[in-house]
């Protein structure tokens, strides 16, 4: 390990927790080893400490009272809101370079009524607590990679999700794309091409392994750095249509990236 590590938080939901929704494996926890966010730490080195803060359920800004499974008998609804949680976290593991930020997925659940543009919104305020915080080098802000909610698939279980979750989820998925590019953010990872396990909403081993090589493109991208180990060796067509949208995402961030700072210069 480097004596001074770059840090990488990955604040996140079930996906970023672990959950596997393999039918075989479904509400076990992932293996440390096969998890997106430890794959994310293969690839990126000794050079970076990547500190996986997953919880199952976990929203955007939303409390939630019917997510009781998650947190214990005695939770009184207010664990799964991410926002609750985030400066505490943020502060917790101060100096921050990057927060990879990977919640909406639940927000997707009927019971809470939002439309895409909404959760949005709500993820919106994460952003901007985080620009606002003073957790990153030298007292000044991280910076982040937004990661979209997954391509949720129509199957038989997490029905609280409704019948429409499919076209929803790539909803939000251009409205998280849109919202990363508005915000000026180091880069965006969409989700629109992994695969998703039988549960049509948790990774498998293979989904998970495409995940962490995904995110390792744009953060070591976002950060300056070199990947110690190839993220795409011996990948898939599919692979290396994900990594082209990667780059594409970082191009256009970093476009964004330059457009602001020309526009606050001008201005």
């Amino acid at each position: 390990m480097a004596s001074n590590p770059r840090t990488v938080v990955c604040f996140g939901d079930s996906n970023t927790f672990g959950y596997h929704g393999g039918a075989q494996k479904n509400c076990e926890r992932m293996a440390y080893k096969d998890r997106w966010t430890t794959k994310l730490q293969q690839h990126l080195g000794d050079g970076v400490v990547v500190i996986p803060e997953g919880l199952n359920g976990r929203t955007t800004v939303l409390d939630d009272p019917h997510n009781w499974g998650c947190h214990g008998l005695t939770d009184t609804s207010t664990g799964a809101n991410g926002r609750r949680y985030l400066t505490p976290m943020l502060n917790s593991h101060k100096p921050i370079d990057l927060v990879v930020l990977a919640l909406g997925c639940n927000d997707l659940k009927t019971r809470f009524g939002l439309s895409p543009g909404e959760i949005s919104k709500g993820c919106n305020l994460l952003i901007q607590d985080i620009k606002n915080s003073n957790c990153g080098p030298n007292n000044g802000a991280p910076r982040i990679v937004l990661m979209s909610p997954p391509a949720v698939r129509l199957t038989a279980l997490m029905e609280d999700f409704g019948p429409q979750r499919a076209e929803r989820s790539l909803a939000t998925i251009e409205k998280y794309k849109a919202l990363a590019e508005e915000e000026g953010l180091s880069g965006f990872v969409s989700l629109a091409s992994v695969p998703m396990s039988d549960d049509g909403l948790h990774y498998d081993e293979m989904g998970a392994a495409l995940v962490g090589a995904l995110v390792s493109e744009t953060v070591s991208m976002a950060l300056g750095l070199g990947l110690v180990e190839d993220a795409w060796i011996g990948g898939s067509s599919q692979a290396v249509a994900l990594r082209e949208e990667a780059m594409l995402c970082h191009i256009q961030s970093n476009c964004m990236d330059g457009h602001a700072s020309k526009k606050s210069r001008t201005a």
